[in-house]
């Protein structure tokens, strides 16, 4: 189990940076701004080669005004205990991510406000394992 975790940890920020990372034109207003946002992060999440591999979907939708939300479902079933107590670990990661990475590009794309990204990992049934969100303020 601490292989499949620590393999899936990795591969999140990963997978978080490699998605939510991206920067792009500024749109008119912030609902649109998200909406290019979020489609351009789909667009990267799903050529990940993670999928199919570690996680059978990565989904992510906008929370609106000023946020997101990414949920990771894994293609085999993890210990829940065990996931909450791996992800509680990283939450400095996340933040950090989110802070050097997430955010500035939610920016560039022109979203506007108290930003957040939520973070949800799913076994292969839909039962929630963890969830997190950073704000930006």
């Amino acid at each position: 189990m601490a292989r499949t975790m620590t393999r899936g940890a990795g591969a999140v920020l990963a997978v978080t940076l490699a998605t939510m990372g991206l920067a792009g034109c500024a749109a008119e207003d912030s609902n649109e701004a998200l909406d290019a946002y979020v489609e351009q992060e789909r667009a990267v999440a799903a050529s990940s080669p993670d999928i199919g591999e570690i996680y059978n979907d990565i989904t992510i939708e906008p929370v609106y005004p000023a946020g997101v939300t990414v949920t990771y479902t894994y293609a085999d079933p993890i210990d829940a205990g065990e996931a909450s107590a791996y992800f509680d670990q990283l939450v400095g990661s996340f933040d950090q991510e989110c802070a050097q990475q997430v955010f500035p590009a939610m920016r560039e794309f022109g979203v506007e406000g108290d930003l957040e990204a939520g973070f949800a990992f799913a076994n292969p049934d839909g039962s929630m394992l963890w969830e997190y969100t950073c704000e930006s303020a």
